[in-house]
């Protein structure tokens, strides 16, 4: 029944009053949930509510408007709750998915590491979100909280579309979210000059004079040894042999030389300086006694994994004229070897490039370890006397 107005009310009390004073119990809706009870005899009056039933007052002196808003106040209030979530959060599911597709790759391919890496530094802030809470709008908004690359946010995202989409198909959450948008476009690619070795110095070094210790001993290794940037990155202390002096890269290492075969790097005597050095630093700096990268993150929340890619790079594209990359170094020391007489062979050795034809792989067996050694110090002697600022003549002292 409909509520009813003031007037019509009226007209129905002198109906019912007569009826109660003629002896008759009178209880009539009046809509709304609300009641109207007339006591037999007296014909008194009263408000009440239909559920719960409950008086509300008299009817000469709460007006209808009034009873109205009580019956109201008196509802049940029916409480909409959204069904709670059941998917895992990222924190659970990503470092699974990660598992499942290093199933699937090549071994010794960087992929997954990559992914972990992109997984414990930009993804952070999404860590404790639901996979059906991963939205296009929430993962920009949390996303451009992080002082990461637009590239780093832009691969973050990508790693999460193809993550969501296997998810999917597993049944483990009904629908994928982000539906294939990146809101973080790829950063154009920026193409670096690569300085002559002679101006090392004032195009690189001195720029960086002043970035923190882990960046000066990365730089340094790297432009020492002719590192690829993640053989650098990446390398673990288990490979160095100071002994023998090398760097022994094995085949299914996770940084992957080309080739897929074990190879050895000659150390000049400033790079094991430097690795002895840094590895006492290191040990004093990390909470854990043993890290199994030589360049281990520092961040508690990680320890024991490497330093992510940002970490090396946005200083050289802060503080530098962007005229020398990390691989330009390999171009650097190739023109140093050849102006300096040594054989394109053994400089190609010293880069990790096995140049040999499948015949000459059959026969020659020589690894041809101290020839390539002379290339290495000799670059290294070149280094330390003309390209070195004080900053990182210190770290081979």
């Amino acid at each position: 029944m409909p509520k009813v107005t003031k007037l019509q009310l009226d007209a129905y009390l002198k109906e019912w009053t007569q009826e109660a004073l003629a002896g008759k119990a009178i209880q009539k809706g009046i809509g709304a949930g609300l009641l109207v009870v007339i006591q037999p005899k007296t014909g008194k009056a009263d408000y009440y509510s239909r559920k719960p039933f409950k008086k509300l007052g008299s009817v000469n002196k709460i007006t209808l408007a009034n009873a109205y808003k009580k019956v109201e106040q008196l509802k049940p209030k029916i409480v909409i709750r959204k069904k709670r979530s059941t998917a895992p959060t990222l924190k659970e599911y990503f470092p699974l998915y990660v598992e499942e597709r290093r199933k699937d790759l090549k071994e010794g391919s960087s992929y997954p590491e990559n992914l972990l890496s992109l997984f414990n530094h930009t993804m952070m802030p999404l860590h404790n979100l639901k996979l059906d809470e991963l939205t296009v709008a929430t993962v920009k908004e949390k996303l451009e909280q992080v002082k990461q690359t637009q590239g780093n946010k832009h691969n973050a995202v990508k790693a999460l579309n193809k993550m969501l989409n296997d998810a999917v198909i597993n049944g483990d959450v009904a629908r994928n979210e982000l539906q294939g948008i990146n809101p973080f476009k790829a950063p154009k690619k920026i193409g670096y000059k690569n300085v002559s070795y002679a101006e090392l110095k004032s195009k690189f070094f001195e720029p960086l004079e002043n970035v923190s210790l882990v960046n000066r001993v990365f730089y340094l290794l790297v432009a020492l040894q002719g590192f690829r940037f993640n053989e650098c990155r990446l390398l673990r202390w288990e490979w160095i042999d100071f002994e023998k002096k090398l760097i022994i890269i094995p085949a299914n290492a996770i940084l992957a030389n080309k080739t897929q075969t074990e190879y050895k790097k000659p150390m000049a005597e400033q790079t094991i300086k430097l690795l002895k050095n840094w590895h006492q630093k290191q040990q004093e700096l990390l909470p854990t006694e043993d890290p199994a990268y030589v360049f281990a993150t520092m961040d508690s929340r990680f320890i024991g994994g490497a330093i992510s890619e940002s970490t090396f790079r946005e200083p050289i594209k802060a503080l530098t004229s962007r005229e020398q990359d990390i691989h330009g170094f390999r171009k650097c020391i190739k023109t140093y070897l050849i102006d300096n007489n040594f054989s394109a062979y053994d400089s190609e050795m010293m880069l990790s490039h096995d140049i040999r034809n499948s015949l000459e792989k059959t026969y020659d067996k020589g690894e041809r370890i101290e020839s390539v050694r002379k290339c290495a110090q000799s670059w290294a002697d070149y280094l330390e006397r003309a390209q070195l600022p004080e900053n990182y003549l210190a770290l081979i002292k």
